[in-house]
């Protein structure tokens, strides 16, 4: 547990130092990276109207210490959270402790279960296009409303697990938006996701389908630190639908052929790490390989 907690913070912050706008100044230590002894930056919980999910929606915003008394513009770093997670997981592990030392803004975004994607079909009367409410509301709110370097190599994204995921995927989807991306702990391959397009519904894994029903109707876990209306519960978060329904939709976000369209000199940073006890070990190691 510690390992990997030192180990997604320390790799939160290696993605920051790739950013070549990040200015730490002479009065914050450089001897002590990640030095935590100063009191953690607060957080501030921002609700806004998304345009592409017709909801409201919630972000945590953390400033750097400096923010009030100047009149920089800053770096922002786009944090994603895993499954059945939700935007205070960085919080929860302590991330606002390690960001005294850098200059720059940190947001953390919400999407519920939806993998960071726009799903194909929607059986539930909601809109799931998340990718585009991260790619566009939530980007765009946070240049309107703070001071930041609004374009390419002032954005850096970065994800653990689904969250993972969500950051490599949008990064190399969406090459002109982010310089850095990072993934922690994720699985990568959508080669299952392509299998399930070869079943009818009825022919889906019915353990696998009992699990998720146990799950979004609260009888396996339940969720916590957030009281948001209509988006609180499991069953709230988890989009009833399907994600794909055409081979050529898991084409559009696929980063092993996202990767091959990119110019290398317009490449990203990308950074990938996984615990060598994680069952998803073998995709990170895969994708690496392939990259």
């Amino acid at each position: 547990m510690n390992k990997s907690f030192v180990i997604r913070i320390s790799a939160s912050l290696i993605l920051l130092g790739m950013i070549g706008c990040v200015n730490n100044t002479e009065k914050q230590s450089r001897e002590y990276p990640g030095h935590i002894s100063y009191d953690p930056l607060p957080v501030y919980d921002i609700k806004f109207f998304s345009e592409t999910l017709q909801r409201d929606m919630h972000i945590n915003v953390v400033l750097p210490r400096d923010y009030e008394s100047t009149e920089m513009n800053y770096p922002v770093l786009y944090l994603c959270h895993g499954y059945t997670s939700n935007y205070n997981e960085f919080v929860n592990i302590g991330v606002p402790q390690y960001l005294n030392q850098f200059d720059m803004i940190v947001v953390m975004v919400d999407v519920g279960n939806s993998f960071y994607i726009n799903w194909a079909r929607s059986d539930d009367g909601r809109i799931h296009r998340y990718a585009d409410y991260v790619c566009n509301d939530v980007i765009s709110y946070v240049d309107r409303n703070y001071r930041t370097i609004a374009y390419r190599k002032g954005r850096a994204i970065n994800g653990i697990s689904m969250g993972a995921n969500g950051a490599i995927t949008l990064g190399l989807a969406h090459p002109g938006l982010f310089c850095s991306i990072a993934g922690h702990s994720g699985g990568y391959s959508l080669d299952g996701a392509r299998e399930g397009l070869k079943k009818k519904d009825e022919e889906e894994d019915p353990v696998a389908n009992a699990w998720r029903e146990a799950m979004i109707n609260g009888t396996t876990m339940f969720y916590r630190d957030i009281d948001i209306e209509g988006f609180s519960t499991m069953k709230d978060r988890t989009p009833g639908g399907k994600i794909f329904t055409t081979g050529a939709q898991t084409g559009r976000i696929d980063p092993y052929i996202n990767v091959l369209k990119i110019p290398v000199e317009k490449l990203p940073y990308i950074y990938i790490d996984i615990g060598t006890e994680d069952f998803y070990m073998n995709q990170p190691k895969s994708l690496c390989y392939f990259f």
